[in-house]
Protein backbone atom coordinates (compact mmCIF):
# COMPACT_ATOMS: atom_id res chain seq x y z
CA UNK A 1 0.00 0.00 0.00
CA UNK A 2 1.42 3.59 -1.20
CA UNK A 3 1.69 6.30 1.41
CA UNK A 4 -1.49 8.40 2.13
CA UNK A 5 -4.95 7.75 4.00
CA UNK A 6 -7.54 5.44 2.96
CA UNK A 7 -11.30 5.41 4.62
CA UNK A 8 -11.99 1.57 5.35
CA UNK A 9 -13.95 -1.07 6.78
CA UNK A 10 -11.80 -3.74 6.27
CA UNK A 11 -13.54 -7.07 6.36
CA UNK A 12 -11.24 -9.89 5.16
CA UNK A 13 -13.09 -13.18 3.56
CA UNK A 14 -9.83 -14.99 2.92
CA UNK A 15 -5.89 -15.02 4.10
CA UNK A 16 -5.00 -11.14 3.59
CA UNK A 17 -1.44 -9.39 4.05
CA UNK A 18 -1.60 -5.53 3.86
CA UNK A 19 2.00 -3.99 3.80
CA UNK A 20 2.34 -0.08 3.91
CA UNK A 21 5.50 0.99 1.45
CA UNK A 22 7.04 3.15 4.15
CA UNK A 23 6.77 4.70 7.62
CA UNK A 24 3.88 3.14 9.72
CA UNK A 25 2.97 7.06 9.72
CA UNK A 26 2.68 7.64 6.28
CA UNK A 27 0.38 4.71 5.74
CA UNK A 28 -2.80 5.33 6.94
CA UNK A 29 -6.21 3.06 7.96
CA UNK A 30 -8.61 5.42 9.09
CA UNK A 31 -12.68 4.61 10.77
CA UNK A 32 -13.50 7.98 10.14
CA UNK A 33 -15.03 7.20 14.00
CA UNK A 34 -17.94 5.07 12.23
CA UNK A 35 -17.05 1.53 12.44
CA UNK A 36 -13.96 -0.65 13.08
CA UNK A 37 -11.17 -0.31 11.13
CA UNK A 38 -10.28 -4.23 10.46
CA UNK A 39 -12.25 -7.36 11.25
CA UNK A 40 -11.33 -10.60 10.79
CA UNK A 41 -13.75 -13.87 11.67
CA UNK A 42 -11.85 -17.22 11.03
CA UNK A 43 -9.73 -15.52 8.25
CA UNK A 44 -5.25 -14.53 9.38
CA UNK A 45 -4.58 -11.61 8.88
CA UNK A 46 -0.68 -9.28 8.89
CA UNK A 47 -0.40 -5.98 9.01
CA UNK A 48 3.06 -4.53 8.35
CA UNK A 49 4.07 -0.72 8.46
CA UNK A 50 0.92 0.85 8.56
CA UNK A 51 -1.52 2.72 11.17
CA UNK A 52 -4.91 1.88 12.13
CA UNK A 53 -7.16 4.68 13.57
CA UNK A 54 -10.05 6.04 14.65
CA UNK A 55 -11.94 2.99 14.50
CA UNK A 56 -15.76 2.96 16.76
CA UNK A 57 -17.16 -0.10 18.02
CA UNK A 58 -20.23 -0.81 20.53
CA UNK A 59 -18.52 -4.20 21.33
CA UNK A 60 -15.06 -5.43 21.33
CA UNK A 61 -12.18 -4.21 19.04
CA UNK A 62 -13.11 -0.69 17.44
CA UNK A 63 -9.18 -0.68 15.49
CA UNK A 64 -8.77 -3.94 14.91
CA UNK A 65 -10.87 -6.93 15.91
CA UNK A 66 -10.16 -10.80 15.42
CA UNK A 67 -11.40 -14.36 15.98
CA UNK A 68 -10.68 -17.76 15.45
CA UNK A 69 -7.78 -16.16 13.17
CA UNK A 70 -4.43 -15.32 13.66
CA UNK A 71 -3.25 -11.80 13.62
CA UNK A 72 0.30 -10.47 12.99
CA UNK A 73 1.15 -7.38 13.30
CA UNK A 74 4.60 -6.04 12.78
CA UNK A 75 5.57 -2.34 13.11
CA UNK A 76 1.91 -1.02 13.63
CA UNK A 77 0.55 1.87 15.03
CA UNK A 78 -3.03 1.64 16.41
CA UNK A 79 -4.54 4.42 18.14
CA UNK A 80 -7.16 7.30 18.52
CA UNK A 81 -10.11 4.09 18.21
CA UNK A 82 -12.82 4.23 20.97
CA UNK A 83 -15.38 1.25 22.19
CA UNK A 84 -18.68 1.11 23.91
CA UNK A 85 -17.61 -2.31 25.45
CA UNK A 86 -13.77 -3.82 25.41
CA UNK A 87 -11.02 -3.48 23.11
CA UNK A 88 -10.31 -0.31 21.96
CA UNK A 89 -7.05 -0.95 20.23
CA UNK A 90 -7.01 -4.08 19.59
CA UNK A 91 -9.66 -6.95 20.36
CA UNK A 92 -9.24 -10.73 20.70
CA UNK A 93 -11.97 -13.57 20.81
CA UNK A 94 -10.09 -16.99 20.15
CA UNK A 95 -7.34 -15.90 18.12
CA UNK A 96 -3.50 -15.56 18.27
CA UNK A 97 -1.36 -12.05 18.56
CA UNK A 98 1.76 -11.90 17.24
CA UNK A 99 3.31 -8.67 17.46
CA UNK A 100 6.57 -6.68 16.79
CA UNK A 101 7.23 -3.08 17.33
CA UNK A 102 3.74 -2.27 17.73
CA UNK A 103 2.35 0.96 19.09
CA UNK A 104 -1.20 0.82 21.35
CA UNK A 105 -1.60 4.69 21.84
CA UNK A 106 -4.87 6.97 23.04
CA UNK A 107 -7.60 3.95 22.75
CA UNK A 108 -10.66 4.38 25.19
CA UNK A 109 -13.15 1.94 26.79
CA UNK A 110 -15.91 2.12 28.26
CA UNK A 111 -15.20 -1.26 30.16
CA UNK A 112 -12.18 -3.36 29.82
CA UNK A 113 -8.64 -3.25 27.96
CA UNK A 114 -8.36 0.27 26.39
CA UNK A 115 -5.20 -1.11 24.64
CA UNK A 116 -6.20 -4.53 23.98
CA UNK A 117 -8.45 -6.96 25.13
CA UNK A 118 -8.14 -11.17 24.57
CA UNK A 119 -10.58 -13.59 25.27
CA UNK A 120 -9.27 -17.49 25.04
CA UNK A 121 -6.23 -15.74 23.21
CA UNK A 122 -2.64 -16.33 23.17
CA UNK A 123 -0.67 -13.17 23.29
CA UNK A 124 3.26 -12.34 22.23
CA UNK A 125 4.04 -8.91 22.05
CA UNK A 126 7.96 -7.93 21.85
CA UNK A 127 9.69 -4.60 21.26
CA UNK A 128 6.32 -2.44 21.53
CA UNK A 129 4.73 0.67 23.28
CA UNK A 130 1.37 0.44 24.95
CA UNK A 131 0.88 4.28 25.64
CA UNK A 132 -1.78 6.14 27.53
CA UNK A 133 -4.44 3.76 27.05
CA UNK A 134 -8.13 4.29 29.52
CA UNK A 135 -10.52 1.46 30.39
CA UNK A 136 -12.37 1.33 33.72
CA UNK A 137 -10.56 -2.33 34.25
CA UNK A 138 -7.25 -2.76 32.61
CA UNK A 139 -5.78 0.59 31.36
CA UNK A 140 -3.51 -0.80 29.30
CA UNK A 141 -4.20 -4.42 28.55
CA UNK A 142 -6.98 -7.14 30.15
CA UNK A 143 -6.25 -10.77 29.84
CA UNK A 144 -9.25 -13.09 30.30
CA UNK A 145 -8.21 -17.17 30.16
CA UNK A 146 -10.42 -20.08 31.29
CA UNK A 147 -8.05 -22.23 30.11
CA UNK A 148 -3.82 -22.15 29.76
CA UNK A 149 -2.20 -20.04 27.49
CA UNK A 150 0.43 -18.02 26.89
CA UNK A 151 0.86 -14.40 27.60
CA UNK A 152 4.30 -13.09 27.30
CA UNK A 153 5.15 -9.36 26.81
CA UNK A 154 8.78 -8.54 26.54
CA UNK A 155 11.24 -5.28 25.73
CA UNK A 156 8.40 -3.14 25.84
CA UNK A 157 6.72 -0.10 27.76
CA UNK A 158 3.75 0.48 29.65
CA UNK A 159 3.19 4.56 30.25
CA UNK A 160 0.57 6.56 31.04
CA UNK A 161 -2.30 4.35 31.18
CA UNK A 162 -5.38 4.81 33.70
CA UNK A 163 -8.00 2.59 34.82
CA UNK A 164 -9.60 1.87 37.69
CA UNK A 165 -7.81 -1.36 38.82
CA UNK A 166 -5.17 -3.21 36.94
CA UNK A 167 -3.78 0.17 35.56
CA UNK A 168 -1.36 -1.19 33.36
CA UNK A 169 -2.04 -4.94 33.26
CA UNK A 170 -5.57 -6.80 34.27
CA UNK A 171 -5.33 -10.80 34.18
CA UNK A 172 -8.49 -12.52 34.89
CA UNK A 173 -8.50 -16.25 34.84
CA UNK A 174 -11.12 -18.86 35.89
CA UNK A 175 -12.04 -22.29 36.39
CA UNK A 176 -13.73 -23.44 39.30
CA UNK A 177 -14.26 -21.73 42.48
CA UNK A 178 -13.10 -21.79 45.84
CA UNK A 179 -10.92 -23.97 47.17
CA UNK A 180 -11.54 -26.26 43.70
CA UNK A 181 -10.46 -23.09 41.40
CA UNK A 182 -6.82 -23.13 39.88
CA UNK A 183 -4.92 -20.66 38.07
CA UNK A 184 -5.96 -20.51 34.24
CA UNK A 185 -4.09 -17.68 33.02
CA UNK A 186 0.04 -17.33 32.77
CA UNK A 187 1.40 -13.38 31.74
CA UNK A 188 4.81 -12.83 31.83
CA UNK A 189 6.59 -9.26 31.79
CA UNK A 190 9.87 -9.73 30.86
CA UNK A 191 12.62 -7.02 29.96
CA UNK A 192 9.66 -4.06 30.17
CA UNK A 193 9.38 -0.46 31.81
CA UNK A 194 6.10 0.54 33.36
CA UNK A 195 6.02 3.77 34.42
CA UNK A 196 4.01 6.83 34.84
CA UNK A 197 0.60 4.53 34.74
CA UNK A 198 -2.49 6.49 37.23
CA UNK A 199 -5.17 4.48 38.82
CA UNK A 200 -8.69 6.83 38.44
CA UNK A 201 -10.37 5.67 41.76
CA UNK A 202 -8.50 5.47 45.09
CA UNK A 203 -11.72 3.84 46.49
CA UNK A 204 -10.92 0.73 44.99
CA UNK A 205 -7.25 -0.97 45.86
CA UNK A 206 -6.49 -0.89 41.83
CA UNK A 207 -2.90 -2.41 41.31
CA UNK A 208 -0.34 -1.35 38.52
CA UNK A 209 -0.89 -5.16 37.78
CA UNK A 210 -3.87 -6.70 38.91
CA UNK A 211 -4.06 -10.35 39.12
CA UNK A 212 -7.87 -12.56 39.52
CA UNK A 213 -7.12 -16.22 39.58
CA UNK A 214 -4.40 -16.04 37.61
CA UNK A 215 -0.39 -15.78 37.61
CA UNK A 216 1.89 -12.73 36.13
CA UNK A 217 5.62 -13.86 36.03
CA UNK A 218 7.67 -10.52 36.57
CA UNK A 219 11.19 -10.49 35.41
CA UNK A 220 13.92 -7.81 35.00
CA UNK A 221 11.49 -4.70 34.69
CA UNK A 222 11.21 -1.11 35.43
CA UNK A 223 8.34 0.25 37.57
CA UNK A 224 8.87 3.89 38.06
CA UNK A 225 6.23 7.31 38.98
CA UNK A 226 3.16 4.58 39.01
CA UNK A 227 -0.09 5.77 41.08
CA UNK A 228 -1.74 3.25 42.38
CA UNK A 229 -2.19 1.82 45.58
CA UNK A 230 -0.25 -1.08 44.91
CA UNK A 231 2.06 -2.29 42.76
CA UNK A 232 0.62 -5.75 42.48
CA UNK A 233 -3.29 -6.26 43.70
CA UNK A 234 -5.17 -9.67 44.18
CA UNK A 235 -8.34 -10.60 44.34
CA UNK A 236 -7.67 -13.61 46.70
CA UNK A 237 -4.30 -14.42 47.40
CA UNK A 238 -4.54 -17.89 47.77
CA UNK A 239 -5.72 -17.92 44.29
CA UNK A 240 -3.57 -14.97 42.68
CA UNK A 241 0.18 -14.31 43.13
CA UNK A 242 3.18 -12.58 41.51
CA UNK A 243 6.81 -13.81 41.14
CA UNK A 244 9.03 -10.60 40.85
CA UNK A 245 12.83 -11.71 40.30
CA UNK A 246 15.36 -9.16 39.67
CA UNK A 247 12.82 -6.28 39.04
CA UNK A 248 13.96 -2.18 39.89
CA UNK A 249 12.07 0.20 41.62
CA UNK A 250 11.67 4.04 41.62
CA UNK A 251 9.93 6.91 42.69
CA UNK A 252 6.40 4.88 43.01
CA UNK A 253 3.61 5.39 44.78
CA UNK A 254 2.62 1.97 44.89
CA UNK A 255 3.69 -0.20 47.46
CA UNK A 256 7.16 -1.18 47.18
CA UNK A 257 8.14 -5.52 46.60
CA UNK A 258 10.39 -6.75 49.27
CA UNK A 259 13.82 -7.88 47.91
CA UNK A 260 13.71 -5.90 44.79
CA UNK A 261 16.38 -3.10 43.82
CA UNK A 262 15.52 0.34 44.72
CA UNK A 263 16.90 3.46 43.36
CA UNK A 264 17.06 5.78 39.68
CA UNK A 265 17.52 3.64 36.87
CA UNK A 266 19.32 6.50 34.62
CA UNK A 267 17.37 6.47 31.72
CA UNK A 268 18.45 8.06 28.62
CA UNK A 269 16.13 10.30 28.79
CA UNK A 270 12.98 10.98 30.73
CA UNK A 271 11.08 13.97 30.95
CA UNK A 272 8.21 13.30 33.28
CA UNK A 273 5.91 15.61 31.10
CA UNK A 274 3.07 13.47 29.97
CA UNK A 275 3.99 12.75 26.77
CA UNK A 276 5.76 9.56 25.63
CA UNK A 277 7.37 11.04 22.74
CA UNK A 278 10.07 12.69 24.41
CA UNK A 279 11.01 9.31 26.23
CA UNK A 280 14.41 7.25 25.90
CA UNK A 281 14.53 4.41 27.82
CA UNK A 282 17.80 3.41 26.57
CA UNK A 283 20.23 3.23 30.20
CA UNK A 284 23.12 5.66 30.74
CA UNK A 285 26.69 4.77 31.53
CA UNK A 286 26.85 3.55 35.24
CA UNK A 287 23.11 2.81 35.42
CA UNK A 288 22.55 0.61 38.30
CA UNK A 289 19.92 -1.25 36.14
CA UNK A 290 23.01 -2.63 34.02
CA UNK A 291 24.29 -6.10 34.12
CA UNK A 292 21.67 -6.91 37.38
CA UNK A 293 18.94 -8.71 35.44
CA UNK A 294 17.85 -12.20 35.37
CA UNK A 295 21.91 -14.33 35.96
CA UNK A 296 20.77 -16.39 32.84
CA UNK A 297 20.45 -13.70 30.32
CA UNK A 298 22.60 -12.40 28.25
CA UNK A 299 23.36 -8.96 26.37
CA UNK A 300 25.05 -9.33 22.81
CA UNK A 301 27.81 -8.56 24.09
CA UNK A 302 27.54 -11.94 26.58
CA UNK A 303 27.44 -9.84 29.71
CA UNK A 304 24.63 -10.35 31.90
CA UNK A 305 21.29 -9.07 30.98
CA UNK A 306 20.41 -5.54 32.14
CA UNK A 307 16.78 -4.96 34.05
CA UNK A 308 14.57 -3.03 31.46
CA UNK A 309 14.42 -2.67 27.71
CA UNK A 310 18.47 -3.17 27.93
CA UNK A 311 17.83 -7.03 28.13
CA UNK A 312 18.33 -9.54 26.00
CA UNK A 313 14.94 -8.60 23.65
CA UNK A 314 15.56 -5.00 23.88
CA UNK A 315 17.96 -2.66 22.44
CA UNK A 316 20.88 -4.16 22.40
CA UNK A 317 23.25 -1.53 22.69
CA UNK A 318 23.06 1.02 25.87
CA UNK A 319 23.87 4.52 26.16
CA UNK A 320 27.39 3.67 27.26
CA UNK A 321 28.96 1.66 24.36
CA UNK A 322 30.29 3.05 21.13
CA UNK A 323 31.30 0.32 19.05
CA UNK A 324 31.87 1.78 15.60
CA UNK A 325 33.74 5.02 17.50
CA UNK A 326 31.97 7.73 15.96
CA UNK A 327 31.35 9.45 18.96
CA UNK A 328 27.52 8.88 19.42
CA UNK A 329 26.59 5.88 22.09
CA UNK A 330 24.81 2.73 20.40
CA UNK A 331 21.83 3.30 22.45
CA UNK A 332 21.62 7.02 20.99
CA UNK A 333 21.61 5.73 17.31
CA UNK A 334 19.32 3.03 18.29
CA UNK A 335 16.66 5.23 19.15
CA UNK A 336 17.07 7.95 17.30
CA UNK A 337 17.82 5.70 13.88
CA UNK A 338 21.12 6.01 13.11
CA UNK A 339 23.20 3.20 12.58
CA UNK A 340 25.09 1.71 15.80
CA UNK A 341 28.37 -0.68 13.48
CA UNK A 342 28.67 2.52 10.80
CA UNK A 343 30.68 5.59 11.49
CA UNK A 344 27.53 8.37 10.46
CA UNK A 345 28.10 10.73 12.80
CA UNK A 346 28.00 13.23 9.49
CA UNK A 347 24.38 12.09 9.61
CA UNK A 348 23.67 13.66 13.11
CA UNK A 349 22.52 16.80 12.04
CA UNK A 350 23.33 19.10 15.01
CA UNK A 351 26.64 18.11 15.45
Amino acid sequence: VKPGTYAVNLRPKTETVIIGLGAASDIVLDGGNASAVVSTSGEDVLLAHLTVQKGRANEVGAGIFAENSTLELVDVVVRDNRSDADGAGIGLDNAELLADRVTLRNNVSQRDGGGLYAYQSPVSVVRSQIWHNEAQTGGGVYLWSATPHTLAFSSSVFQGNQASTGVAVYLRGEQGSGSTAIHTSFATLENCVVIDNQSTDTAVVDGVLYSLQGEIDVESTIFAKNQAQALVATYTQTLSFVVPVHDLLFDDTSAALTGQLVGDPGFGVFIDNGSPDDDVFSLRPASIAADVGHPDAFDADGSRADIGLGGTDGPAHRYGRDDDGDGMSDGWEVDFGLNPATNDSGDDLDG
